[in-house]
């Protein structure tokens, strides 16, 4: 099963020529907003797997033992370095800027790599200059993630809470555009309201991911 963070980066991959036949994992990583969202995804990868737990404000560990998952594994052992003791407590805003020293995004990158669903591809430009991305190589697993997420938005299916989540960091870092056609934009985000609070971990998570890239948006394009 892909992680949470894996999923948005093939869910968000951009579409340059409007072909979908060739997909980018394009989401700018160096941008403050896109961090703290990709730090987010990781914890709550970490909560579906019960190595965490969180309430409102707080987060706790609850199992440090390794998921596997080298796209979330640091995370979780840095988790497990910082809170020492079984009742430690830190707010989730605090572990989330704490956390951002780890690369996330590459993290889930590599791990995506490692699986065969998304390779480096090398373009020329002009013949002379090299140009280098990161495509998706499996279309349609990026296919079944939008038809997850849309069915959920559009279509009243009841979502699981891998779904929750995702949608939870599509609406923190205004990102539907990425996934549905702009005319279902404003609906997706209504829809949202509705979903969210169905999952403790991605509306716990997802608030303060969001209080977070909004308090950042002072210093410019932050997403």
């Amino acid at each position: 099963m892909l992680t949470v963070t894996e999923e948005f980066l093939l869910l968000t991959a951009g579409d340059p020529d409007d072909t979908e036949t060739v997909l980018v994992v394009d989401l700018p990583k160096s941008r403050l907003g896109i961090r703290v969202a990709m730090t987010g995804a990781s914890l709550m990868e970490l909560a579906l797997r019960d190595r965490i737990e969180t309430d409102v404000n707080q987060l706790w560990l609850r199992d440090s033992s390794p998921t596997g998952e080298k796209a979330v594994d640091d995370v979780l052992a840095r988790i497990v370095a910082m809170l020492k003791g079984s009742a430690a407590k830190s707010p989730i805003a605090e572990m989330i800027k704490k956390l951002e020293e780890i690369d996330t995004y590459q993290l889930a990158l590599d791990s995506l790599k490692a699986r065969g669903l998304v390779r480096q591809q090398t373009d020329r430009v002009l013949w002379v200059f090299r140009d280098e991305h990161s495509v998706v190589a499996d279309l349609d697993v990026v296919r079944g993630i939008r038809k997850r997420v849309c069915n959920v938005l559009f279509e009243a299916e009841f979502p699981s809470p891998r779904d929750v989540c995702l949608i939870s960091l599509l609406d923190a870092t205004r990102k539907f555009r990425r996934v549905v056609a702009p005319e279902q934009v404003p609906k997706a985000v209504e829809q949202t309201k509705r979903y969210v609070n169905l999952d403790l971990v991605g509306r716990n998570v997802a608030k303060h991911v969001s209080i977070l890239i909004e308090s950042l948006q002072k210093y410019g394009d932050i997403v």
